[in-house]
């Protein structure tokens, strides 16, 4: 009975019904139990448990009591203990306030009791932090020896984390484009208040920098050879538009070995590269865009610089790449709630989002079916039976460190 009663409160929580899973033990069968010991005594003309021990050769002696005239002081005290229990049990049961870092989940207590079956099924909502820091013991500078080395490191600074935005494009339409642009202007806008606001203590200090890479690109002009396309002129339009933009000074272009490359500087800061390729000097399609900004991000920017071991590791450790399609549309919200994730835990490499198709007509209707099969319930399988198998590039936050591993991103370079 126990083991029953235990298997269906934890389903009650998993089912995320906390208030019923949480409460119902202390709050429904002790009053309740108070009651029937009451009315069973109290309304029935003579002692009624009596009765039903002595088939069981048990013995009890109980009068049955009498109705006082003036029961208003009972009924009162009745209550006011009934209320004071209430408390008791909802202060007992109620869960500490956590942060958006913490990692929570509910738990219940390991030790099976049969004499107080249903104080043993109350489930209580704990958190396990990455990080636990005693301030009295280490400051915020602090000074590690290592095999003779001294190393200075700043609490603060490994703390920070770099969020790469990393999209892909190739012949989407206007309206696509555009929505593309302002989810990454929504998110800089959103980067730039919280540097300066400082609005919440526990938001994640992180350094932003967009990348999009355009996919065949340029096109053979009579007057002018090789330049770039109609979709990356309505790119362009497009970007200036939604930046505001007129004076050069904030954008450059300049020329690439795999074609061409605009930086341009968001309203908010964020800088944002675009990355024009040539399908003449360098492979085309998704895949290979993706290979480009792992290697050059991971492979030139962390592996090929100036640092030592450690930090390298350190700054693997704390980098992200936000793999998107360039016709994705997200918030900055979905995003912080990936990169919380990841901070949060660090044996997870790679964490996608819930991710559904929009616009109307019957193919759309399709794809919402389809998407919620094999997004939806499949991944969702897929990462309570251990780990998702396939994460989309449309939308998914992936650790550094763990697609710099053995053999995992010269892995991807291969065709199957």
């Amino acid at each position: 009975l126990n083991f029953v009663l235990r298997f269906i409160s934890r389903l009650l929580s998993a089912m995320s019904m906390r208030v019923l899973a949480v409460l119902h033990p202390l709050l429904i069968v002790v009053p309740l139990l108070t009651m029937i010991f009451i009315g069973m005594c109290f309304i029935t003309p003579a002692c009624s448990i009596r009765g039903y021990l002595s088939i069981y050769e048990l013995q009890w002696h109980c009068l049955a009591w009498k109705v006082s005239q003036n029961s208003l002081p009972e009924i009162c005290f009745g209550v006011l203990w009934l209320i004071i229990y209430l408390c008791w049990a909802y202060q007992h049961v109620k869960a500490p306030k956590f942060s958006a870092d913490d990692d929570v989940f509910d738990t219940i207590t390991t030790l099976l009791n049969g004499l107080t079956i249903e104080q043993s099924l109350v489930v209580y909502r704990v958190s396990h932090n990455k990080k636990e820091i005693d301030d009295n013991h280490w400051s915020s500078d602090e000074a590690e020896v290592d095999d003779g080395d001294l190393r200075i490191t700043n609490d603060e600074i490994d703390k920070t984390v770099t969020l790469y935005i990393c999209a892909t494009m190739w012949h989407e339409t206007r309206i696509e484009m555009m929505q593309m642009l302002k989810s990454i202007t929504k998110l800089d806008k959103e980067h730039s208040l919280m540097l300066i606001e400082r609005r919440r203590s526990d938001d994640i200090k992180y350094r932003l920098e967009a990348h999009i890479f355009f996919d065949d690109v340029w096109e053979d002009q009579m007057e002018c050879g090789r330049a770039p396309n109609g979709f990356f002129q309505t790119f362009f339009h497009l970007l200036l538009e939604l930046t505001q933009q007129s004076a050069e000074n904030d954008r450059v272009l300049v020329n690439t070995a795999y074609g061409g490359r605009l930086v341009v500087r968001l309203p908010a800061g964020t800088l944002l590269f675009v990355h024009l390729k040539d399908k003449q000097l360098v492979r085309h399609k998704k895949r290979w865009s993706q290979v480009m900004y792992l290697y050059y991000l991971l492979g030139h920017r962390i592996m090929d610089s100036h640092m030592s071991v450690e930090d390298r590791q350190l700054e693997a450790d704390n980098t992200y790449i936000l793999a998107i399609d360039g016709d994705s549309k997200f918030e900055p919200s979905a995003v912080m709630k990936l990169l919380r994730l990841m901070n949060a835990k660090n044996e997870i490499g790679c964490a996608c989002g819930r991710i559904h198709p929009i616009g109307e007509g019957i193919m759309i209707w399709y794809q919402k079916f389809e998407y919620a099969i094999s997004h939806w319930f499949q991944k969702a399988a897929e990462h309570v039976f251990g780990c998702v198998l396939c994460a989309p590039g449309c939308f998914s936050l992936f650790r550094a460190s763990a697609l710099m591993d053995d053999n995992v991103m010269h892995k991807y370079t291969k065709t199957a």
